[in-house]
């Protein structure tokens, strides 16, 4: 923050030799980009003082966290994972599973028990609870599970390095939890990453509600494709207030720069649910709301409110809401 170059350096070279770190992450903020702070510079001096691998986040305070996420994630990829040599047979990697995102119910916990009773092994979970060493790893696995937009950017990098090949999405609700065994077998098979449950590929000719999602990305993906396959929904959009990738987005589909653009699009639009945070509530006017808590958005508010949403869980939990609407 002083601009002390020299001092910077000396307490991290003592941190070092007085514990057993596996590595040294510099993360920048704005009083480092305004006076211009050199990280690069600084990473190559502390490697060579310390030996120990040192990786670098020009961040400035200001993106939000999925940015960031989505750097360090990559970076992790570049830096941290071991040549592979032989496959492991029937294995994956989770690559995106923040709190933020997925919350904080313990839901890797179920996601890895589910992808377990598929009959997959888990090697690693970036974000999760998984340990560097677990994480090095990963170049050993048949293919890698995204679960948030932060993900892609490693994941599209482990499958050009590591020819890796990637489903994005989550297993919620019944559909997508009888097709997961088979998506991953295909993307395995075929080395081709893929979308769990691409929207075109539903049967759009439901007419049966219209629903607006405000959640991280690939998780309003994964919801939409619940309400289409599972309750029949013929119409559903996916907004978010954070980054959203052109490769997973459908038409439609937007990107919200503050809450008067989601006061906008629900006002413009005739929408029967609205699945998002609670915090939304007075912002969608008499439109019935699905909570749908996600951390990024309302902190600790509805922490201790636990849902669960993987496989047929998220079915059933979207059901107490959507009773008017028929079950396909």
């Amino acid at each position: 923050v002083i601009g002390d170059d020299g001092f910077f350096i000396e307490k991290i070279n003592k941190i070092v030799k007085k514990s057993d770190n596996r590595f040294v992450a510099l993360i920048g903020s704005p009083v480092p980009m305004v006076i211009g702070t050199d990280f690069n510079a600084l990473a190559h001096i502390i490697r060579n003082s310390t030996q120990v691998p040192v990786i670098t986040f020009d961040a400035n305070g200001i993106d939000y966290y999925d940015v960031g996420a989505s750097a360090a994630f990559l970076a992790i990829a570049k830096n941290f994972i071991l040549e592979p040599g032989e496959k492991i047979k029937n294995s994956v990697n989770i690559i995106g599973a923040i709190p933020l995102d997925l919350g904080n119910d313990d839901p890797e916990s179920g996601l890895c028990s589910f992808i377990n009773n598929a009959g997959y092994t888990v090697i690693s979970s970036w974000g999760g609870n998984s340990k560097i060493d677990a994480i090095m790893q990963s170049g050993k696995a048949e293919l890698n599970l995204v679960v948030s937009r932060s993900g892609l950017a490693a994941a599209r990098y482990m499958e050009e390095k590591f020819r890796i090949p990637y489903v994005t999405g989550l297993p919620i609700g019944e559909s997508a939890a009888k097709k997961f065994s088979v998506t991953i077998a295909e993307c395995i098979q075929d080395s081709k990453s893929q979308i769990l449950l691409n929207y075109s590929d539903l049967n759009k000719s439901r007419n049966n509600g219209t629903a607006c999602i405000v959640a991280e990305q690939v998780m309003g993906n994964s919801l939409r494709e619940c309400l289409i396959s599972d309750f029949g929904f013929s119409d559903v959009i996916v907004c978010s207030f954070f980054e959203m990738d052109l490769a997973i987005s459908n038409p439609g589909d937007i990107h919200l720069n503050s809450e008067n653009d989601l006061v906008n699009i629900i006002s413009s639009g005739s929408f029967d649910v609205v699945i998002g945070d609670p915090l939304i509530q007075p912002l969608i006017s008499d439109i019935k709301l699905i909570p749908f808590p996600h951390i990024a958005i309302s902190s600790r508010i509805f922490w201790n409110d636990p849902f669960h949403y993987i496989g047929i869980e998220g079915f059933q939990y979207l059901k107490k809401f959507l009773n008017p609407y028929s079950v396909t």
